[in-house]
């Protein structure tokens, strides 16, 4: 097998930087029908963890830090499925619980078992990892784990080691030309500041190590997503636009309780994009850190029309990726990051308005089979830390086989219990009424 060995990127080292203040993974839940042993999952795991180098490594700190080889397996831990929530619990327990890094592998899975039905929970460590990293990383178990059942051959081709997405990244936004780049976005982003972004206050104070992440979830059945999507083609934009629309929506309301509701606020919207497909060369579905962010602002008012409001995001987005955007935006807050950062520095400059106040990580309907074997994929979704983002509302989107969930991730305490509940409410009001026929 080969080894993955290398210093780690400008955009790794800063999620290493940030872990070491406040915990920066996320845990991908797979919803799997059928008797899912530990043995066939323990087979399933070392087939997976042969096939991707990242997970073969831990990080040894330095300067620069870099990626190191371990030879440990990768962790599992199987807790009885007591009924339809357990795997909540331990989606929190696991956002919280302290990760080795120095000593890796950067991966631990959880299997929440009963013979008819579990749940895949598998915890990954940002600085190595995606959202298509976890389509990836659970797509490859699912699939050893049922040709194992089958008592086929289940072992998986391996994959060579890739540097990180630094160095693939387009001539067009590496050195000279990508600090031209850079100067002007950054430029553009000190206009952006002094038009004063916002996003929900802080309705209590807590210490960056102390803050919980936590996420309401909601699934949307496919005959509702069916219909969304038709209504987005009808309307010119995206279920992303229209997702980030809600969401924008929703929170101008909030912000403008009690005042006029016609008044607008400058909000921006976050959204990671993956590159592997814009890189040179272009990568397939391969676990690694290969997203850029777009992040777009959007004059938002009461009397703000829905499906308006969706296209100016589709719009913004789609400029964006035509001009190398997310790209640029990785290359400016590298250049941003001095080689002497602290890990409370790096996790500062994810904290301010310009980062958005509403992110929406839409993974889209990825390939990925419904059956592996005797196993059926009932659900899958991505639950990401919100932790360094203070008051950010995140939602994070995957439809699969038609269901689409979408999570709801906010900090515990610094966004409260009854605001998110209103903002999740709001957001899904706003999706029913847009699908309202057109007239």
């Amino acid at each position: 097998m080969h080894s993955q060995e290398r210093p780690l990127t400008d955009v790794e080292r800063a999620a290493w930087l940030i872990d070491q203040v406040s915990p920066l993974k996320f845990v991908t839940a797979a919803h799997v029908v059928g008797d899912l042993g530990e043995a066939a999952l323990r087979q399933a795991l070392d087939a997976v963890q042969a096939r991707h180098p990242l997970l073969r490594v831990g990080i040894a700190p330095g300067s620069p830090p870099r990626y190191r080889h371990t030879a440990r397996p990768l962790e599992l831990r199987v807790v009885p499925r007591v009924d339809d929530e357990t795997w909540r619990a331990e989606v929190d327990r696991e956002r919280e619980a302290p990760m080795d890094v120095e000593g890796g592998p950067l991966v631990r899975v959880v299997l929440v078992w009963s013979p008819e039905r579990s749940e895949i929970l598998a915890t990954s460590h940002h600085v190595m990892s995606d959202g298509m990293t976890a389509i990836c990383l659970i797509r490859d178990v699912l699939d050893a784990a049922g040709r194992w059942l089958e008592g086929k051959d289940h072992r998986l081709a391996p994959l060579p080691p890739r540097p990180g997405v630094d160095a693939l990244l387009s001539r067009e936004v590496r050195g000279w030309r990508g600090l031209r780049r850079a100067i002007p976005y950054a430029l553009q982003q000190l206009l952006t500041l002094l038009r004063r972004p916002q996003k929900l206050a802080e309705e209590r104070q807590i210490a960056l190590d102390r803050r919980r992440s936590r996420t309401r979830h909601v699934v949307f059945e496919p005959a509702f997503t069916t219909n969304l999507q038709g209504r987005c083609r009808a309307e010119r934009t995206t279920v992303h636009g229209a997702l980030a629309a809600a969401a924008l929506l929703s929170v101008h309301a909030h912000l403008r309780r009690g005042q006029d509701p016609d008044a607008t606020a400058l909000l921006g919207c976050c959204t990671p994009v993956n590159l592997r497909q814009e890189l040179e060369p272009p990568l397939g579905d391969e676990i690694g850190l290969f997203v850029g962010p777009v992040v777009s602002f959007h004059e938002v008012g009461g009397a703000r029309e829905f499906w308006a409001l969706a296209r100016e995001v589709r719009d913004a987005v789609h400029g964006a990726r035509s001009q190398h955007g997310p790209a640029t935006a990785l290359v400016t807050q590298c250049l941003l990051l001095p080689r002497l950062a602290t890990p409370r520095f790096a996790a500062q400059l994810l904290y301010h308005p310009l980062f958005g106040a509403i992110a929406v990580t839409n993974l889209g309907s990825p390939a990925i089979a419904r059956q592996y074997g005797p196993l059926t994929l009932e659900k899958l979704h991505v639950n990401p830390t919100s932790n360094p983002f203070g008051s950010l509302l995140s939602l994070a989107v995957t439809t699969v086989h038609g269901r689409m969930a979408v999570n709801f991730n906010y900090n515990e305490g610094v966004v409260g219990e009854n605001t998110i509940d209103a903002l999740m409410a709001d957001v899904c009001g706003r999706l029913q009424r847009g699908m309202e026929p057109l007239t």
